[in-house]
């Protein structure tokens, strides 16, 4: 159950991405990009230690293969944590919290131009 918990917020900041990602981004865009694709590491992670150790776990032997491959994702799944949240202590734990962050700016491509609508820790909402 827990890796399909995983495999929904994963679809989530997939989703995410696919909005703050794309280029050309600014300031902001670049900052939540960042955020996700670190989220989406750890995401990744978690799943891959879930499934290795139902693996392990649910044989009639103990799998040797499966526990080392739930160890391997546990660290990844961990840096995968720590970058997100370096990333987001980073840029907010400042004086001016998100300082340059919070112009609007205009995203053109071509001819087709729109304003940025401020700044997204991610695609959940705005601050």
């Amino acid at each position: 159950m827990e890796s399909l918990d995983g495999i929904g917020g994963t679809s989530v900041d997939i989703e995410a991405m696919v909005r703050t990602c794309p280029s050309p981004r600014g300031k902001t865009s670049e900052f939540a990009c960042a955020v996700d694709a670190e989220t989406m590491v750890e995401m990744i992670g978690t799943i891959s230690t879930w499934l290795s150790t139902a693996v392990s776990q649910c044989g009639v032997t103990a799998t040797v293969g499966a526990q080392c491959a739930a160890g391997v994702a546990g660290i990844v799944s961990a840096l995968g944590e720590v970058a997100a949240s370096g990333t987001l202590a980073a840029t907010t734990c400042r004086e001016d919290p998100m300082a340059g962050l919070s112009t609007p700016e205009r995203l053109c491509i071509g001819d087709d131009c729109q304003s940025d609508r401020g700044p997204r820790i991610s695609q959940l909402g705005s601050q």
